[in-house]
C-alpha cells in the first residue's frame, strides 16, 4: 500500500504542527509517530515544519533530518531539496546552513540510525504484547 494522507486534513495538520511541539516529550513522541507512519506522510506537508525544527529548535533536530530524508527516494534529492530550502525565520539561517553541513559530512545514516531503534524497540514491545495475546 502505497497510498499519502490528505495533507489537506485538519486531523494531519494538527499531527504534523506538534513535530515542533513546546513540549519536548511531546515533540520526541509526535517525530517517532511520523518516523512510523512515514510511508503516508504526503512530502509537501511535513517536510517544511521539520526543516524549520530543524534550523531553529534545540534538540531533535536529528530526528527532523531522518524523517524528512524519508520523504525522499535518495539522498541526493533530500540533498537537493535542504540545499535549496529557505527557513523562514532569518535569525536562524546560520544554524540551518552548519547543521546541514553536519548531515552532508557525516551521512543521514548518523541520523536515521535512532529512529530505526526507536522504531525496532516499539516492535518488539507490540510483537511481545501479541506472543502474550496469543498464548493466552
Amino acid at each position: 500500500m502505497d497510498k499519502k494522507l490528505n495533507g489537506d486534513s485538519e486531523t494531519l495538520k494538527e499531527f504534523i504542527r506538534n513535530f515542533n511541539h513546546s513540549d519536548l516529550t511531546v515533540r520526541s513522541y509526535m517525530l517517532l509517530m511520523g518516523w512510523i507512519i512515514r510511508a503516508s506522510l504526503p512530502r509537501k506537508s511535513v517536510c517544511p515544519p521539520l526543516l524549520e525544527n530543524l534550523a531553529g529548535s534545540l534538540t531533535l533536530w536529528g530526528m527532523c533530518a531522518g524523517l524528512c530524508y524519508a520523504m525522499f527516494d535518495s539522498f541526493e534529492d533530500f540533498q537537493d531539496y535542504i540545499f535549496n530550502y529557505r527557513v523562514t525565520e532569518k535569525k536562524y539561517e546560520d544554524q540551518y546552513k552548519e547543521r546541514i553541513g553536519l548531515i552532508r559530512d557525516n551521512g543521514i545514516e548518523f541520523f536515521t540510525n535512532q529512529l530505526y531503534a526507536k522504531e525496532n524497540d516499539i516492535r518488539s514491545v507490540a510483537g511481545d504484547y501479541a506472543m502474550g495475546l496469543r498464548c493466552a
